[in-house]
């Protein structure tokens, strides 16, 4: 039997039996790790009711993709909203910043077409607009999807006196062609206005120049005249919720186009209507109360050409008038200078036929400048209208004026003609009582050369009407001068053969001719 003794040895190192419980903690770890990760976010959203909302089916949509889902709802403390509790996907863990929205989608019909139709058959979903940053737990819905969220366009402001009928989601026109809405409006900063922010697609966002002019379109327009009676309007959506356009006038675009590239880098004007936006001289016309101009876009013409527009009017109360504003196209504000007449013109019908035709379908303001106040172009701003329009006759230096007086002032006004021999000379430039009452003097003009006719024993008689004399065995006579004459009324004199020079300024006027003065042929070198 063998006496050896067993030698003991130590072996450094792991035992590897310990391999089974590290296992086992980490795969735990991890599958703690994993679970927690995969939780997601839990949020709390305020809504006003929880109408359509139901836990456990009512999802969280972010570009077609659920990114949430609603696990329970409860109503707050105070009872004046419901809170949603909402399980979030932990994808969007880092973009529930507090600038992040919400908001119910629905199936909603208008006028302007119909919007959430996916929720017919899905049921209404909550829709979201994440923003990152750092992360926070409540939130408050909003009532309809919020404006202002787009980054594919172009914002931009507009500032006006009042806000009309315009209203959030009211479409941004041009050339009639839906290109953006209004996002958002309130008080400027002094209280005196509004701003309104829109918001131009991002394929239309080239159109807007730094000189474009916004205006507003809201409702329609009706137009009754001799011609008939014209209705305008714009788009149904525009007559119920507003609309604004805006236009490029061809005479404001440069050859670098002055296109706007960032949001907010001009603030424009929003003009009450499209006459407004026209460029040019701003100017004040003065009109009686009655007149039929004070319309907007009533045009201004100037021998036939549209030089301007009318953009508004108000009455002065103090003077009985009525200001009417307008505007010049710019290639015409040299005409329009200190010594521009300005008067009403509209169709007048008489036995002579329809004067101012191209007025049928609606007044209008002409205009004209003699050259000697075209020469002297002196600016000028605010003008006062005629009564009527000015004397077509040409009332040059070489003429002459003269005074004729009679009892009454029968059928002669101011325009009528003044005739030699049935051929027009002259014109009536005014009728007027004398200064005590006793007569009634008619002012004419007699143009050059035919002022040398006029002599010392001239007379004068009406020409107005029809002379008609009865005789027992004559009958009937019947006198008439020319039909010209006879449907416009006027003047006629004739002079003797045997005359001498002009002294007197004024003549009587016959209530008709005499015999022998018809039959006067005098020689008189013109």
């Amino acid at each position: 039997m063998s006496n050896a003794t067993p030698k003991v040895e130590n072996k450094r190192g792991i035992n590897p039996i310990w391999f089974f419980p590290v296992a086992a903690v980490s795969i735990g770890l991890w599958l703690l790790y994993t679970s927690i990760m995969a939780r997601g976010s839990y949020i709390t959203i305020n809504f006003r009711n929880a109408d359509g909302i139901t836990p456990g089916k009512t999802t969280v949509i972010y570009k077609g993709t659920i990114v949430g889902r609603v696990k329970d709802t409860e109503l707050n403390k105070d009872l004046s909203s419901v809170a949603v509790h909402i399980e979030m996907s932990p994808q969007m863990k880092n973009y529930l910043s507090k600038d992040t929205k919400f908001w119910l989608v629905s199936p909603t019909v208008n006028l302007s077409g119909i919007s959430g139709l996916s929720t017919i058959i899905s049921g209404k979903f909550i829709n979201m607009f994440p923003v990152k940053g750092k992360a926070v737990k409540v939130f408050n819905a909003f009532e309809e999807p919020p404006r202002g969220l787009r980054k594919d366009g172009l914002y931009v402001k507009l500032h006006s006196k009042k806000l009309d009928s315009v209203s959030i989601g009211s479409p941004i026109y041009f050339n009639k062609v839906q290109v953006g809405e209004v996002t958002n409006f309130d008080l400027d900063m002094d209280g005196n206005g509004v701003e309104v922010t829109i918001f131009i697609e991002e394929n239309y966002r080239n159109l807007l120049l730094t000189t474009s002019r916004f205006y507003n379109v809201s409702g329609f327009e009706l137009d009754a005249s001799l011609a008939g009676v014209k209705v305008q309007s714009d788009s149904l959506i525009s007559i119920i919720k507003g609309g604004i356009a805006f236009v490029n006038h061809e005479s404001e675009e440069n050859k670098n186009n002055q296109k706007v590239t960032t949001n907010f880098e001009k603030k424009y004007t929003l003009y009450p209507s499209y006459a407004h936006t026209v460029p040019g001289k701003k100017i004040k016309v003065i009109f009686p109360l009655g007149s039929a101009v004070a319309k907007e876009k009533t045009p201004i013409k100037f021998r036939n050409i549209n030089i301007g527009v009318v953009t508004g009017s108000e009455v002065d109360r103090n003077k009985a008038q009525l200001l009417v504003e307008a505007t010049i196209k710019k290639e015409f504000e040299n005409i329009i200078v200190k010594g521009a007449k300005f008067w009403e013109v509209k169709p007048k019908i008489s036995l002579k036929g329809i004067d101012n035709l191209d007025a049928i379908t609606g007044n209008y303001i002409a205009v004209d400048i003699s050259r000697y106040n075209f020469k002297k172009s002196k600016p000028a701003g605010t003008f006062t209208a005629l009564a009527q329009a000015p004397l077509k006759e040409v009332h040059n230096k070489y003429g002459t004026h003269l005074n004729l007086f009679s009892s009454r002032r029968n059928s002669l006004a101011k325009g009528q003609g003044v005739y030699y021999r049935g051929v027009q000379v002259g014109v009536i430039t005014d009728v007027r009582l004398n200064t005590r009452a006793k007569n009634v003097i008619t002012e004419i003009f007699i143009n050059s050369p035919y002022h040398k006719l006029v002599k010392e024993e001239t007379k004068f008689w009406n020409t107005s009407g029809v002379d008609v004399e009865f005789g027992l065995f004559s009958g009937a006579k019947i006198s008439t001068q020319s039909i010209e004459s006879i449907l416009s009324g006027g003047v006629e004199f004739a002079t003797p053969e045997k005359f001498s020079m002009r002294k007197k300024q004024y003549f009587q006027v016959h209530k008709k001719a005499q015999k022998e003065w018809l039959e006067w042929t005098p020689i008189i070198n013109l």
